[in-house]
This record gives C-alpha cells, sequence and structure tokens, in this order.
C-alpha cells in the first residue's frame, strides 16, 4: 500500500536552484558523520593548510623568497576554500543546477513517479524501479517548496507541488517519523 505519492513535474520555479542549493548544504551537514574523529579532521586540515601557509609566508618574508610567499598564500586560500566549500550552499549552486537540469529531462520523458510506503520509497520511470528503504537514508531534509533525500550516494529531489492526495505537512510528519534523527527542516 502506498502512504504518499509524487509525480514528477517540471522544476521551473524562479529561485529553484538556490533553494536547493541551499536544501543539499544541509542535508550534507545532517548526514556527515557522527564520528568525532571525521567532525575534528575536517576542522584540523584547514587549520594546518593557514598555519603552513602563515609559516611559508613569515619565511619568504625573512628571506625574500617568492616561491615561499606565493606557496604560503595558496595554502591559506586552499585551506580557506576547503572549509567554505565543505558548508556552502554557494558552492551546491552548480550541483543543483546540474541536478535540476537532469530531472526537467526525466519528467519530460519518462513521467516518474515515487511512492512511499511503510517499507520505503519506491522510485518508478518508465520500465525502471528503484526501491530505497528508510535505513539507507542518510539524511531528509526540507525548505519550502522542495524535500531532498540523500540515500547511498544519491539524492531525490521531491517539489511539495508533485504530492498527489495529501498535504505537505502530513508529508513532513511521515518523513520526520520514519528519518528520525537524520531529518532536518529550513525555517526559510
Amino acid at each position: 500500500m502506498t502512504d504518499f505519492t509524487f509525480l514528477i513535474g517540471k522544476y521551473t520555479e524562479d529561485g529553484l536552484e538556490k533553494e536547493l542549493a541551499g536544501l543539499l548544504a544541509a542535508a550534507q551537514i545532517k548526514a556527515a558523520p557522527k564520528d568525532d574523529k571525521k567532525k575534528r579532521m575536517a576542522v584540523i586540515l584547514p587549520a594546518v593548510m593557514a598555519a603552513v601557509g602563515v609559516y611559508l609566508i613569515i619565511a619568504g618574508v625573512r628571506r625574500v623568497n617568492t616561491l615561499f610567499l606565493v606557496v604560503g598564500v595558496l595554502a591559506i586560500a586552499g585551506g580557506a576554500y576547503y572549509l567554505w566549500s565543505s558548508r556552502s550552499a554557494q558552492a551546491q549552486r552548480p550541483v543543483a543546477r546540474r541536478l535540476l537540469s537532469s530531472l526537467n529531462a526525466i519528467e519530460s520523458s519518462n513521467k516518474a513517479a515515487v511512492l512511499f510506503s511503510e517499507d520505503g520509497l519506491t522510485i518508478r520511470a518508465k520500465n525502471n524501479e528503484a526501491s530505497i528503504t528508510y535505513a539507507d537514508i542518510s539524511a531528509a531534509a526540507e525548505s519550502k517548496r522542495l524535500y531532498a533525500l540523500l540515500h547511498q550516494g544519491a539524492v531525490t529531489v521531491l517539489q511539495k507541488i508533485d504530492l498527489v492526495g495529501k498535504t505537505p505537512a502530513e508529508f513532513s510528519a511521515y518523513l520526520a517519523e520514519k528519518t528520525a534523527q537524520r531529518y532536518l527542516k529550513l525555517e526559510k
């Protein structure tokens, strides 16, 4: 028995790319490993790169060595970029753009549907079908117009307007229950 059905439509509304980028960034943070060692490494690596960069700049100034200065600046910039890109919605914009383009191609050629039941979700398009259990979902995030489900190295994006027969509030409560601590609702 299907509890909720989404009939995939066009993803063309204004601002959808920006909204999806923010949703993906938030979902990735939610799905990040809870392992303290991995969390520390995500902070330590940029800090080490910045420290090495500062050291090289100081050494470059003392020895009047341009190579040290350039490498020092690059190390600091690399550390800052690594830290920024791992947490930034802006860094997710190209991913969101490609994803929306792919979703629109699927919509126009396959008339896909995503069905939610007690066991998990099933994605159907033409003669293809894929099933995903709720345990396989590493993060579920909700924004004003979208849902993003991260699972097994992939993402499923659903528009609230594509939900058939039930309200987004009902689905949000259902999804929050099924994904427990992996659910995130963005207030924006």
